[in-house]
């Protein structure tokens, strides 16, 4: 199912404050029109943004946001829940939806037509991104060990991947260079980090220091990769970092629970923030 709509949005400041002095963003806060919530997960170099929205009736629609113009993106195979999480430079979309069993099966989106992506047979899986050569990134449910682990590679090309010592997978998402980023469960519970760069098959450690958890949500062409990770009293703050160790965290001063979840080559942020005194999440744009 596709339908359109006007997107409003209200523009505020956002404090981003690290290393050095604090600075200050523009800030939009994305309202579509009759929705209970909004999250925007994904983000093209176009700014061009995915993810999902409930409307009044509880129904989870996954949508595209291309200016002001909001487009449905509902699987027909969903039953009351789609969610787009990664959209690439060719306008490909990804995700998951929730099929009559309760199950969640991720999809690709393209030129109208939706194909779900199972991994190895498994019966649930969720896909993060896709990059502009076509490789997919994700997690799925390994069959024989009920484990959440992470996949990548192109549409029958698959690569199993997990860190050592995780308890689960909970996101996988890569750029154009094909490194990936992984969010995984360690024995204590929390979320950690990591690179992965598979020419050398190698795995870093790249947490938000301090953090009790810290989820890396993104990778943009510039290995820039966008947090949100969680302080010791469980509130959600985002931040952005490089490779070289090189990090800034942000939240907006009033609003709480703030997490980012994507950035695009020009720095352009896309995220979710819980609103003073409210349940139910909003989506946001963000720039320095």
């Amino acid at each position: 199912m596709k339908g359109t709509a006007m997107l409003g949005v209200s523009i505020l400041a956002l404090s981003l404050a690290g290393i050095g002095n604090a600075q200050t963003v523009k800030f939009k806060t994305v309202d579509i029109p009759g929705s209970e919530q909004t999250v925007l997960a994904g983000l093209n170099n176009s700014n061009v943004t995915v993810g999902d929205y409930i409307d009044s009736s509880g129904v989870q629609h996954g949508m595209m946001i291309q200016g002001t113009l909001v487009t449905n993106i509902d699987d027909p195979n969903g039953v009351g829940t789609t969610v787009c999480e990664g959209i690439n430079s060719y306008g490909v979309i990804v995700g998951f939806y929730v099929n009559s069993s309760g199950v969640s099966v991720g999809f690709v989106y393209r030129n109208g037509t939706f194909r779900d992506v199972l991994p190895f047979g498994s019966s649930s899986s969720v896909v993060d991104t896709i990059n502009d050569n076509g490789a997919f990134a994700g997690t799925y449910l390994d069959a024989n060990t009920g484990v959440e682990n992470g996949f990548y590679g192109p549409s029958g090309n698959f690569v199993s991947i997990s860190v050592s010592g995780s308890t689960a997978t909970d996101s996988v998402v890569n750029n154009n260079a094909g490194l990936l980023v992984i969010t995984w469960v360690d024995s204590s519970a929390n979320e950690e980090a990591s690179l992965y760069n598979p020419r050398i098959q190698t795995f870093t450690t790249i947490n938000v220091p301090g953090a009790t958890s810290s989820f890396g949500d993104f990778i943009n062409n510039k290995n820039q990769v966008a947090y949100a990770w969680l302080d010791a009293s469980g509130n959600f703050h985002g931040a952005v970092g490089n490779l070289s160790g090189k990090l800034t965290t942000f939240d907006d001063s009033d609003r709480t629970q703030t997490s980012p979840s994507a950035i695009n080559d020009a720095g352009l942020i896309a995220g979710l923030f819980l609103p003073t005194g409210d349940t139910l999440p909003q989506g946001f744009f963000a720039r320095k």
